[in-house]
């Protein structure tokens, strides 16, 4: 007997993140491919529209990140503010990962929300008091 599970189901306890927020965010690389050939949506936003790649890009996790975009997910795709993975990565002062989501198209000029100023990524880079 086989039981078929639902790889985009949204976990309510959790922000509605995906099965593949959580495996990539923890660096799970071949469960994340493994969810991915078995057809979970990599552009899939949670409850706050970040997706998978946001947290992997914001985590510094360069191989993921190389991963779900080879696989289709959006560079510039915002969250809620309008961060893209671009701003998590140069806010958290992920130097391999800035270069990487930069080569695939990530527009450096898109602006977010942050107090309605439309940062660009260059408003966003690391500061001392950044985790």
């Amino acid at each position: 007997m086989s039981t078929a599970i639902n790889v985009n189901q949204k976990q309510k306890q959790k922000n509605g993140q995906t099965p593949l927020h959580y495996t990539a965010e923890n660096v799970h690389k071949d469960v994340v491919s493994m969810l991915i050939s078995a057809g979970a949506n990599v552009n899939q936003g949670n409850k706050y529209h970040i997706t998978p790649l946001h947290n992997v890009a914001g985590n510094g996790h360069n191989e993921v990140v190389s991963l779900l975009i080879s696989n289709g997910a959006s560079v510039n795709q915002g969250d809620e503010d309008h961060n893209t993975p671009l701003h998590y990565a140069a806010k958290r002062g992920h130097e391999n990962v800035v270069p990487e989501l930069i080569c695939h198209n990530a527009n450096v000029n898109q602006g977010n929300k942050v107090f309605h100023r439309n940062d660009t990524i260059f408003h966003t880079t690391k500061d001392e008091n950044t985790p």
